[in-house]
C-alpha cells in the first residue's frame, strides 16, 4: 500500500468520516491503521468505503480510481 493513495470513509446511514491516507498510522508496507470517532459518524453499523488511486498508464491521467465498499461488522449504540 505503501505505492497507492487511498482515502477511507467510515459511516452511519448519512453522517460520515474521511480519513486520507497521510492522516493514518503506517504499520508496515501492507498495513495502516486509524481511528474513527463515533461522535462525528453517530450509531449503528459502521460501514466503509476504500476509494484506492492506482497508478495505471492505460487510463487519462495515468490513475485509475476503484471504489470498494463494505459492512465492517461493527455496530455501535
Amino acid at each position: 500500500m505503501d505505492d497507492v493513495d487511498f482515502q477511507c470513509r467510515f459511516f452511519v446511514f448519512s453522517a460520515s468520516q474521511v480519513i486520507e491516507k497521510s492522516q493514518m498510522v503506517r504499520i508496515n508496507e501492507n498495513s495502516y491503521s486509524c481511528y474513527v470517532d463515533t461522535k462525528i459518524i453517530g450509531s449503528g453499523e459502521i460501514w466503509l468505503e476504500t476509494t484506492a488511486y492506482l497508478p495505471d498508464s492505460d487510463y487519462e491521467g495515468g490513475t485509475r480510481v476503484e471504489v470498494d465498499k463494505m459492512n465492517t461488522g461493527i455496530k455501535t449504540v
